[in-house]
């Protein structure tokens, strides 16, 4: 899995570049995404996937190619690049406070509602299977292309552990609640399919039923990398997330999570939010936020790099006057918006809930004693172990999340509504976020947060 760095590996990339030659489509395939996940400077990168284009066969393997030299050469259209409401060329989406403060919290849940499932809450019938999503496997939740018969709309269906499926849920209805472009979006139960797309048959030969996510498919649409292209560091759509996404310790809103299409772009992938790894497994999401521990969340999520989750994001912590403005925004999200979300999305509540979050805490103690591959230190079994325990104390986990996410919209708001001549421990350069830590050896560094 292809992975932040600071300097590129030109190794790394030269063997890329010849295993775009291997006898294997598959081989081929994934050595284009790779390529195109890391956007390398060299232009040997480019040089191969263009010649590699032209007598590629695999169609898979020549879609991936074309993504590639797409995310490494940028955009072919240029983009707006304001950031204020007041600027006339933004678009009606986003959303003022009045704006936020006059939906109802029914219509909230029904803002980014695309109608995929019918009364018992299941895949619509007309939507029919076509294939697994080429894309998802190099992913872990698995996900489906579905079209629909009759109108001939396609939409994935995407699987995964359920609290996966909840926290996509949740980040998506907030982002359509702030205005901020996303597909269209439903919960539904879906039959389980193999890597394979057969469906999947419990011991008593009944077909398997699990809860996923139905995601509008944006045709034309394409991930980008691991970084955002410059064009887009100023641009309102990506940098007006950035509050939405501390109040959901929304860890991982790199470019590779959002949509691109020119001037068009939507946000996706929200299953390393709130308490969750969307690789599976916790994480910590306290009831409370402060300058000392808001700056960790801002950072991506690969390898614990020190980074901004996107360069977009550190251009708006460097504009004290969008701060002050999103944490309006924030403000007008009300205590029953945030209430209808967490219901809408399914989390279980009350007894039900706390008999899950007693097995989560199990699983997590067992970890803590034989450890496991994807937890690096202690502290990050033990912070999802107090974080349930609390959530048990508070009745439940949607009650827990309800209280937790009203609470720290509180705390945004205080933090972001007025100047910040230092967020401590922390500094900003260039849309980057560095350990104040590491200034004893450049004693010379300037702290510039706003």
């Amino acid at each position: 899995i292809p992975v932040r760095a600071k300097f590129e590996n030109p190794v790394m990339v030269k063997k890329l570049a010849a295993l775009l030659n291997d006898s294997s489509g598959r081989v081929r395939e994934t050595a284009a995404f790779i390529l195109g996940e890391m956007q390398p400077i060299s232009p040997i990168a480019v040089r191969a996937l263009e010649k590699a284009i032209i007598k590629e066969k695999n169609a898979d393997a020549r879609l991936a190619i074309s993504e590639a030299i797409e995310k490494i050469t940028g955009p072919l259209r240029p983009i707006a690049v304001r950031t204020s409401l007041k600027e006339k060329d933004i678009g009606p989406s986003l959303r003022t406070p009045s704006d936020i403060k006059a939906i109802s919290p029914e219509e909230t849940v029904r803002l980014g509602n695309g109608g995929y499932s019918d009364s018992q809450g299941n895949l619509r019938q007309d939507f029919e299977y076509v294939e697994a999503f080429s894309a998802s496997r190099f992913h872990v939740n698995p996900a489906d292309l579905y079209e629909n018969r009759i109108t001939h709309e396609k939409i994935i269906v995407k699987g995964g552990q359920p609290y996966s499926v909840w926290a996509d849920y949740i980040g998506l209805s907030f982002f359509r609640l702030a205005g901020l472009p996303t597909p269209k979006f439903s919960l539904v139960n879906a039959p389980m399919r193999g890597r394979d797309g057969k469906i999947v048959l419990d011991d008593n030969g009944t077909v398997r039923i699990a809860l996923a996510l139905a995601i509008e498919f944006l045709e034309g649409h394409r991930s980008g990398g691991l970084w955002l292209m410059p064009e887009y560091y100023s641009y309102p759509y990506i940098q007006r997330g950035v509050l939405v996404s501390l109040l959901l310790a929304d860890r991982d809103r790199t470019a590779k999570n959002i949509l691109f299409e020119g001037r068009d772009i939507s946000h996706i992938d929200f299953g390393a939010s709130l308490a969750f790894r969307a690789t599976g497994g916790f994480t910590d999401f306290p009831m409370h936020l402060n300058v000392f521990n808001i700056a960790p969340l801002l950072m991506t999520i690969r390898l614990d790099r020190k980074e901004m989750a996107n360069e977009a994001y550190g251009e708006a912590l460097r504009n004290d006057e969008l701060l002050k403005e999103l944490s309006q925004c924030l403000s007008a999200i009300s205590d029953e918006q945030i209430r209808s979300i967490i219901k809408a999305a399914g989390v279980p509540r009350g007894p039900e809930s706390i008999i899950l979050l007693m097995e989560w805490i199990k699983q997590l103690e067992s970890e803590n004693e034989i450890g496991r591959w994807n937890r690096k230190a202690r502290n990050q079994r033990l912070a999802p172990m107090e974080i349930f325990q609390q959530a048990i104390s508070a009745g439940g986990l949607g009650e827990y999340l309800e209280q937790a996410i009203i609470a720290r919209r509180d705390d945004l708001v205080g933090i972001f509504s007025k100047s910040l001549l230092v967020l401590p421990g922390m500094e900003i350069k260039t849309g980057i976020i560095a350990p104040v830590r590491d200034r004893v050896k450049n004693p010379d560094k300037t702290i510039i947060i706003p």
